[in-house]
């Protein structure tokens, strides 16, 4: 039988330390699965329903990046809506 044993406090064991301290205490992450048809509704309940919440929501490409940011600025959730991608600029990107 192999048998894998660990060194006290290795490198590896700092570095995992850290990265949850660096997690702040409030912080609460969510995630769902949503049909392909259902995602901009789902987007804009939870946005609508969390509104004094700082929200990020993460998708597969750029395209999409566009389309729900788009999106959501012509629904007017009524908070500030802000968008970010690889291929930015960045000047707009930090701006």
């Amino acid at each position: 039988s192999d048998k894998v044993e660990g060194n006290e406090g290795s490198a590896a064991e700092e570095n995992s330390e850290q990265a949850l301290s660096a997690t702040p205490k409030k912080l609460s992450q969510f995630y769902t699965i949503v049909e392909e048809g259902d995602k901009l509704n789902v987007l804009w309940s939870f946005v609508t329903s969390h509104l004094k919440c700082k929200i990020l929501v993460f998708v597969t490409s750029s395209k999409q990046v566009r389309f729900f940011y788009e999106a959501l600025r012509r629904m007017r959730p009524g908070i500030p809506l802000l968008h970010l991608f690889g291929r930015m600029k960045l000047q707009k990107r930090t701006s």
